[in-house]
């Protein structure tokens, strides 16, 4: 459940993109026409699962857990043509690879898209290995900070030296998107702040110790600090967006719906 709010919090806080986007979750195939931004002439969107929002109805695609309500199927409402092969739990490999048989998310790149928004880098750092290991850390130390802990057991943050290698990968798919699409306009779509920025628990609806807090936001906030990099080092034509934090996080999870 808990992974369920986090994958709602980031659908429905994208960076703003949704306000030149229709207000109805609905999503509609059969474009808006001549009154879409140029930019939404022609939509492609690539990610993972916050990208695809599984958990949200109405289900596109049981397999991948894409909503045809996500963030991407809420702004290509107004696209003239859109496709949209986000898939939970892509690593920037899986971008190249079937996922549950689907052919590559990259395939699905045309010379003459407008806009490409790509979602990626949270499962290349290990987002579901990382809630899963310090949910089970805060029952043996609840008022401490044990993932934090063992995360730095070395003497260094491990999660720090994956992020090195998570941005540069982000960086070759950035430009080879760029390659395939040299037309569009790029969007790194960076991961919501989940957690309260002030660094306070909210350990009834999310499970992690009371000193792991501020430890997992500054992770998230530095995964996004390193992805906002890439961009200005792979290509022009790129920019970041980083989704505004969701206060729903800390509130009591609930069964998706």
């Amino acid at each position: 459940m808990f992974r369920d709010t986090l994958v709602k919090a980031a659908a429905a806080g994208v960076c703003g993109l949704l306000a030149t986007g229709a207000a109805s979750p609905a999503v509609a195939r059969t474009q808006a026409g001549p009154s879409a931004p140029s930019v939404l002439r022609d939509y492609v969107a690539l990610g993972d699962s916050y990208a695809a929002g599984p958990g949200i109805a109405p289900v596109e695609d049981e397999a991948c857990g894409r909503s045809g309500a996500n963030y991407a199927s809420l702004l290509g409402e107004r696209a003239r043509r859109f496709t949209d092969v986000s898939c939970a739990g892509a690593t920037t490999r899986d971008l190249y690879r079937r996922q549950n048989g689907d052919r590559p998310q990259i395939a699905a790149l045309r010379s003459r898209a407008s806009l490409v928004t790509l979602s990626i880098g949270g499962n290349d750092l290990g987002f579901t290995e990382i809630i899963q290991t310090c949910a089970q850390a805060a029952q043996t130390a609840p008022t401490g900070s044990p993932c934090k802990d063992y995360y730095a057991k070395d003497g260094s943050d491990a999660l720090a030296k994956r992020m090195r290698g998570v941005a540069a990968s982000v960086g070759k798919v950035l430009r080879d998107v760029k390659r395939r699409s040299p037309r569009a306009q790029v969007l790194l779509v960076g991961y919501p702040s989940l957690l309260p920025d002030d660094g306070s628990a909210c350990r009834r609806a999310v499970p992690f110790a009371v000193g792991d807090f501020p430890y997992l936001r500054d992770t998230i906030k530095r995964l996004n600090a390193a992805l906002a990099r890439r961009p200005r080092a792979a290509a022009s034509g790129t920019s970041t967006c980083t989704a505004r934090r969701s206060a729903a996080t800390c509130a009591r999870p609930r069964a998706p719906g």
